[in-house]
């Protein structure tokens, strides 16, 4: 919340990226670490929704399971984020792995149901293959 406040007026939006997988995020419990205390990162975008009079989005990556990733997608869009951006990769993945953007389609039905956008990230080399993937998955 204070570095919300703190940068409030000079941005247009709030996003709390729950995706980044390296160390010096994770350390100390934030980007994907996040990911593993789903009631801490659901409690960050209600109070940031509550008190910052911006949009509030997040960034999550894939969980291991398509049930977890749903179940917690479930869960953030049910806060009034305005969008929810996925990673097409775990936690554990790295950039050499191929994104398994066939798991963000229902994640994007999900969000549509809620009348929220589901933007894609990972392996978006290029505009014909986005276009791809917007194809398949009905993505931002």
């Amino acid at each position: 919340m204070q570095a919300a406040r703190v940068v409030a007026q000079d941005v247009a939006g709030i996003d709390l990226n729950c995706g980044c997988p390296k160390p010096f995020s994770t350390h100390s419990g934030m980007g994907a670490a996040l990911l593993s205390t789903p009631d801490l990162l659901l409690d960050i975008l209600r109070a940031l929704l509550s008190n910052i009079p911006l949009p509030i989005s997040a960034k999550i990556r894939l969980l291991p399971t398509r049930a977890e990733t749903m179940h917690l997608a479930a869960r953030i869009l049910k806060t009034g984020v305005r969008n929810l951006t996925v990673h097409c990769r775990t936690r554990d993945m790295r950039p050499r792995e191929k994104a398994i953007h066939e798991r963000l389609a229902e994640v994007v039905q999900l969000g549509n149901r809620r009348g929220v956008s589901v933007t894609c990230n990972g392996d978006g080399e290029g505009w014909e293959n986005w276009k791809d993937i917007k194809g398949a998955t009905g993505t931002f």
